[in-house]
């Protein structure tokens, strides 16, 4: 799991809201607890009414994603 991941998921439950924040610094800061962190955020995501099997697959890259000569670092996230 990457930290890439739970900052997507952030963004998509609101990055300036407290809580969210904190899980964010949490997971930073002591990266053992950054499963327990997402699967926190999986659940939120889940009572909010997100299709979870549309969220992005982390860890592969599809092959539109490999760049020759260089590397991916992100994506942009735009609004919800």
């Amino acid at each position: 799991m990457s930290f890439q991941e739970i900052l997507y998921y952030a963004e998509i439950l609101g990055r300036d809201e407290p809580r969210v924040k904190r899980m964010v610094q949490k997971a930073l800061l002591f990266p053992e607890t950054a499963h327990i962190i997402r699967r926190h955020m999986l659940h939120t995501l889940r009572n909010l009414g997100y299709d979870l099997t549309e969220l992005p697959a982390f860890g592969r890259l599809a092959e539109e994603d490999k760049h020759e000569g260089g590397i991916l670092i992100g994506y942009v996230i735009e609004g919800k």
